[in-house]
């Protein structure tokens, strides 16, 4: 529980993923994330703030563990 105010809080701290996040758009428990975006663009946009954050609040992105999933298909990171 103490992590998922940890992450909301770093969430927060970047204007892209909070406005993600105030539309619905970007959904996180414990350490996993569920991010919906409109196309690739924003998609690296995104995931470039997520991994502005490792510095900072000590987050890393698991790039193994990540998929992107597109109405076409699906593509690994």
């Amino acid at each position: 529980m103490l992590f998922n105010i940890y992450l909301e809080q770093a969430l927060l701290s970047v204007p892209r993923l909070k406005n993600l996040m105030k539309r619905g758009d970007l959904k996180a428990f414990a350490d996993d994330l569920l991010l919906h975006t409109a196309n690739p663009s924003e998609c690296s946009k995104v995931i470039q703030d997520i991994k502005c954050l490792e510095k900072e609040w000590h987050l890393q992105l698991n790039i193994k563990k990540s998929v992107i999933l597109t109405q076409n298909n699906n593509q690994e990171i």
